[in-house]
C-alpha cells in the first residue's frame, strides 16, 4: 500500500506526541518486534489516534508500522474497550485535542503568509 508523503509525516508526528505522552522512546514504538507490554500498549495507542484521528485505514496504519493490518484492528479494539475507563478516555481525548491542533498547524499557509515561507520560489530555484 503507497503512503503519501503527507502521510508520512504526520504519522511521524504523531509518533513523538505519543512518545512523549508515554515518556517512550520513539524507538519503541516504531520497532519492528513486540517488545515489552508498555511498548506494545503505546504502540497500540499511536496506531488506534492514526486510524481514528487521521481516518487512516487499517492497511495504511499497518503499512506505517510495519503491521499487519490485523494487528492494526486488534489494537483499534483494545484502545476502545480501554476507553470504557473515564481516566483513560480522557486521556486519549487529550491526545486526540493535541492531534487537532497539531492538523491546523500543518496546512499550509496562505494568504499572506506566503511571503514568509516561499516554498514556490524555492521549487523555481531548484528546478532551474
Amino acid at each position: 500500500m503507497n503512503v503519501s508523503s503527507e502521510e508520512k509525516r504526520r504519522t511521524d508526528l504523531l509518533i513523538d506526541l505519543v512518545a512523549i505522552a508515554t515518556r517512550m522512546d520513539r524507538t519503541f514504538l516504531v520497532a519492528g518486534s513486540r517488545g515489552l507490554a508498555g511498548s506494545a500498549r503505546a504502540r497500540q495507542v499511536a496506531m488506534y489516534l492514526a486510524h481514528t484521528g487521521y481516518g487512516l485505514s487499517l492497511t495504511k496504519v499497518g503499512t506505517l508500522f510495519q503491521r499487519d493490518k490485523s494487528t492494526v484492528g486488534h489494537a483499534v479494539r483494545q484502545i476502545e474497550d480501554l476507553r470504557d475507563c473515564e481516566a483513560f478516555d480522557d486521556w486519549i481525548s487529550g491526545l486526540e485535542t493535541a492531534l487537532e491542533v497539531n492538523a491546523q498547524m500543518l496546512k499550509p499557509a496562505t494568504g499572506s503568509l506566503e511571503r514568509y515561507f516561499p516554498v514556490r520560489a524555492a521549487r523555481e530555484l531548484a528546478i532551474s
